[in-house]
């Protein structure tokens, strides 16, 4: 036993003192990315000198990119077209190719060092999207791409209508990531789902069971994807001084909150902005084929008063990972892969596969009201949750709910990062 452990605890020093592999986050560090290439003091200074000119290579980038991107600019009918962002990100990258050929030769790296440095660059294709620049802008995206695509947020308590919050602290970005919901609309329902879930064969030595799918799987086949954005006032707010602080006048429709206000009926309705996307044919963006409506906490169900198309565009096209469908199979007595009855293996009916996610996006306001026939708001400080609901009026795909928790006051209410 001593000595299994003295094994373990040697193999545990090695991981330790082992060299570990160098990323982005060395190459613009300039102390790690020196200590990494050895660098002589005259190669330290060439070096501070280039991955600063990199730093403000990219960040330009990002910057622009963002501002272009930037949700506030797109509702107001902007839209930057595909061509002229790729356009953007092709004279960037040789910016930066330019920039590394000329670091190697000014720094005269000799072969190690030249190959350390192309270590650190080889794959990362991400390199104009590692975050250097700070910016007040933020896109929604509605992607497959997406970590963790929520469809319920944990927002703070509200009156619609109403006023913005005197004081307001929080940030144009964190307002739209507090009311921003995700969804999808599943492509079979949940029951159909169960179906796949008990056995399927018909050995009785043997038990197989098709596990579920996980999200991405699901989504990239989804015919739709679907964001969700309450504009409350405070968020409307923040848009407002964003447009007026940071853009050109002539790109911005309005020129007072008041005006503001008005072009977006807040003291009237509830607006839901909803962007829509689909890697399927675009008729599938067609509200004709889909039922909408907003319900509250007791169950009541609006529909909106009024709907404007913003805008149609094709998405840029994306890579992205996607999980295989496994099987779960039981060896009853013993007999097949494991000597032990009841040992479970499993294997893939889907390999994990890489794909490209190409499709189109539409932009949608839908208005709802905003009081009840004796005047008062639809959403108070009783309310606990609001639900948007989307539905298939012509298929059996399922449904899906984006919701907004509303039961808490803003001050006990943590903003997202960023």
């Amino acid at each position: 036993m001593g000595l299994i452990k003295n094994i373990l605890f040697c193999v545990f020093c090695l991981f330790l003192s082992a060299p570990q592999a160098a990323d982005l986050d060395d190459l613009f560090d300039i102390q790690k990315l020196s200590k990494h290439l050895k660098a002589t003091q005259t190669q330290k200074e060439t070096l501070s000198t280039h991955i600063s000119k990199l730093r403000e290579i990219i960040g330009g980038y990002q910057l622009t990119r963002a501002k272009k991107l930037c949700e506030a600019t797109l509702w107001q009918g902007h839209i930057p077209r595909i061509k002229t962002l790729r356009s953007l990100r092709k004279t960037t990258l040789d910016s930066v190719d330019a920039t590394i050929d000329a670091l190697k030769k000014e720094a005269h790296f000799n072969e190690k060092q030249t190959k350390n440095l192309d270590k650190i660059l080889k794959g990362n294709d991400n390199i104009l999207d590692y975050p250097i620049a700070k910016h007040p802008y933020y896109h929604v995206l509605n992607s497959p791409v997406i970590k963790d695509f929520l469809r319920e947020k944990h927002a703070y308590r509200i009156t619609l209508p109403s006023q913005p919050t005197p004081n307001n602290t929080w940030t144009y970005a964190q307002l739209l990531e507090t009311w921003t919901a995700r969804g999808f609309i599943p492509t079979m329902r949940p029951i159909d789902d169960l179906q796949h879930a008990p056995d399927i064969a018909s050995s009785p030595d043997l038990q197989t069971r098709v596990l579920p799918q996980a999200e991405r799987s699901r989504l990239v086949k989804s015919p739709l994807l679907i964001s969700a954005t309450l504009l409350v006032p405070d968020l409307g707010k923040a848009e407002f001084d964003l447009l007026k602080n940071n853009y050109a006048p002539d790109s911005v429709d309005v020129t007072t909150w008041d005006e503001y206000v008005s072009q977006n009926q807040m003291n009237d309705m509830i607006q839901v902005r909803l962007k829509l996307n689909t890697p399927f044919n675009e008729k599938y963006l067609d509200l004709n084929r889909w039922i909408i409506f907003l319900e509250d906490a007791d169950g009541v169900g609006y529909e909106p008063r009024q709907v404007k198309a913003r805008a149609f565009y094709p998405l840029e096209a994306v890579e992205v990972s996607v999980p295989g469908r496994e099987i779960e199979v039981t060896d009853v007595f013993g007999q097949y892969f494991s000597p032990i009855p009841g040992e479970k293996e499993r294997f893939y009916l889907e390999a994990p596969s890489r794909m490209t996610y190409v499709g189109n996006e539409k932009l949608l306001q839908l208005y709802f009201p905003g009081r009840d026939f004796q005047g008062h708001p639809i959403v108070d400080e009783k309310t606990k949750f609001l639900k948007l609901i989307v539905q298939s009026q012509e298929t059996d795909f399922g449904r899906s709910e984006l919701i907004w928790r509303i039961e808490k006051p803003q001050h006990k209410v943590r903003p997202p990062k960023g």
